[in-house]
């Protein structure tokens, strides 16, 4: 079991209880709600620089296309 850490934020009372009513229709804790929103944010930010590289390997001219029936010799299917 990996150990955990604790975290404060500062937040206006307002928004605290609406995460809140938001974190109990979805039945999770606040935690819980929290930590997976960063975790989305972090999964964006990850597909992101997926896209960049992408567009440089594009703009380079060193992107490498394959066709279908290659793809699935290289994966083995």
């Amino acid at each position: 079991m990996s150990k955990t850490k604790s975290i404060n934020i500062r937040i206006a009372e307002e928004e605290l209880e609406e995460i809140k009513a938001f974190a109990d229709f979805y039945g999770e804790s606040l935690s819980e709600i929290m930590l997976n929103a960063v975790r989305e944010r972090m999964e964006l930010w990850d597909d992101l620089k997926d896209v960049n590289a992408y567009q440089k390997e594009k703009e380079n001219g060193t992107l490498e296309t394959v066709s279908m029936e290659e793809m699935e010799e290289r994966l083995g299917l």
